[in-house]
């Protein structure tokens, strides 16, 4: 059998399974990945013969994917911020909106931190040390990983995860794609923080209790069907006109003036994706018990002056706004991912409680 013969199989069978738009897609990549071959070399060596062995292993992975394991824990990667990422079941595939974290710390860091900086918008202090970033609910360490890159020599980042399983395989990240470790514990919210820092980041579980039941997936949006699809940022630079962070409006908020779409009984725009950890996905009954306990501790962990920034729902953000504010957070910022959804919120710890 061919490579072309092979890969027009594959994809006849996931067309029958549960995302038939992104066989084809699913198909070739599972077929790089047995071949070891470049998305080029796949099409150019379309006639080429397939040996016995390497269609076997194509064939069981193909009746994998059909029955909804997702790409990335068949390949074991996924890219993300134009890197590729070990991933196994123990951790959530990474996914193009946490993006969108990745570039409003980027933008705090490079802009508007004040570090221990007497004025606003230094992002070094006096003694010209580095910032101090902690990635809670690391996962992966995608986030993490991504800002020590991105700001090599100008920050001193560490992360954390409640599951020992997870920080192991952030550690492996790590050292694969920076070539040396970073501080990695396992603690559950910000217990791993043990003097303040100036940025704290996370993308913690949000996804209510009720839904999480009947999912067995992750949240994403309908266009990221396939778990390895590609997206149309990586690694980008800043353009005009590119959307940039939102100011929270400054009333605060009573049930009744919640929007009726940011309305907490309608379901999250969630996609199944079989097998991913629960309690890396569950944010209790109201999709917000983790982000309010690290909402909570961050007062004492973050530096005057400092930020949060999380990951949320849209459906949540109005909530975490006033979650934020009501802990003394000022300059409460939302940022939106290319759905135009709101994926991030944000705020500068500004007095004590």
């Amino acid at each position: 059998m061919t490579v072309q013969q092979l890969l027009r199989a594959g994809a006849s069978i996931l067309r029958a399974g549960p995302d038939p738009d992104t066989a084809t897609l699913d198909a070739r990549i599972l077929l790089q990945h047995t071949l070891n071959l470049t998305q080029e070399a796949v099409y150019t060596r379309y006639l080429e013969a397939v040996s016995p062995e390497q269609a076997g292993r194509f064939r069981a992975m193909i009746a994998e994917r059909r029955g909804g394991i997702p790409v990335a824990y068949l390949t074991g990667l996924k890219e993300f911020y134009g890197r590729e990422f070990g991933v196994n079941r123990h951790v959530l595939i990474p996914r193009p909106d946490s993006e969108t974290l990745v570039d409003a710390v980027l933008e705090l860091a490079r802009t508007s931190v004040p570090a221990r900086g007497p004025e606003a918008g230094t992002v070094h202090s006096p003694e010209d040390r580095p910032l101090q970033i902690h990635d809670a609910c690391t996962g992966s360490g995608c986030v993490a990983i991504t800002l020590a890159a991105e700001l090599e020599g100008k920050a001193e980042i560490s992360m954390s995860d409640i599951s020992a399983e997870a920080v192991s395989v952030a550690r492996d990240n790590a050292r694969r794609i920076l070539g040396y470790e970073l501080p990695a514990d396992v603690a559950d919210s910000l217990e791993a923080i043990r003097s303040p820092v100036d940025i704290v980041t996370a993308n913690p579980p949000y996804v209510p209790t009720s839904q999480v039941a009947l999912l067995g997936g992750r949240p994403c949006n309908a266009q990221e069907r396939s778990a390895d699809g590609a997206h149309p940022r990586h690694n980008p630079p800043r353009h005009a006109g590119e959307p940039t962070m939102s100011p929270a409006p400054d009333k605060p908020r009573t049930h009744d003036s919640v929007p009726s779409d940011l309305a907490t009984s309608r379901p999250l725009n969630v996609v199944p994706h079989f097998g991913e950890p629960r309690h890396a996905l569950e944010g209790g009954e109201s999709g917000l018990e983790v982000s309010s306990r690290i909402v909570h501790t961050a007062v004492e962990k973050i530096r005057p002056n400092g930020y949060l920034v999380l990951e949320t729902a849209d459906e949540l953000a109005e909530q975490l706004v006033d979650l934020l504010r009501d802990h003394g957070f000022g300059n409460i910022f939302t940022r939106r991912d290319l759905a135009g959804r709101i994926r991030v919120v944000g705020g500068r710890h500004v007095r004590s409680l």
